[in-house]
């Protein structure tokens, strides 16, 4: 029992070793229904991190190969020769809501330009680091398959 404070009512703990916890109706069911949300937002990032960990980028003289989370369907292959020229683009949204909290994203990918003309937008992805400077390193890869090209024609 705790003395009681001027202005502070008092109260018990009771005997720990006596003490039983039950809940029951729909204080037994929130408090499932919190744990499990809590259990499936855990195992998703675990899951998350796990894939993203085995994701794969290999910058070869030749280009760029990526395996995205491991899954054979999602190899892609960024061959220079193919390349007419890319260049690094950002995009940056900026948000507000009425509580005047700003936030900002800034996504960053190559503008990848075929010989025959096509277009393709190459993603970078966060799990491979700084984008600026994977993209960076991808078109210096470039620019030096491009100079090894010319010195042996």
């Amino acid at each position: 029992m705790l003395t009681s404070i001027p202005g502070f009512s008092s109260f018990s703990l009771g005997d720990p070793t006596s003490m039983n916890l039950h809940i029951e109706g729909i204080g037994l069911l929130a408090a499932l229904l919190v744990a499990g949300l809590f259990v499936c937002g855990a195992v998703g990032i675990i899951l998350r991190g796990v894939a993203e960990g085995r994701s794969l980028l290999v910058l070869l003289p030749e280009g760029v190969v990526e395996c995205y989370r491991g899954e054979m369907n999602k190899i892609a292959v960024l061959s220079f020769s193919a390349v007419q020229k890319m260049n690094l683009d950002k995009q940056t949204t900026i948000r507000s809501d009425r509580e005047g909290f700003t936030s900002s994203r800034t996504n960053y990918w190559l503008n990848v330009y075929d010989r025959r003309g096509g277009y393709v937008k190459w993603n970078i992805r966060t799990c491979y680091g700084d984008l600026v400077v994977i993209g960076g390193n991808i078109i210096a890869a470039f620019e030096y398959y491009q100079r090894q090209q010319i010195q042996q024609s």
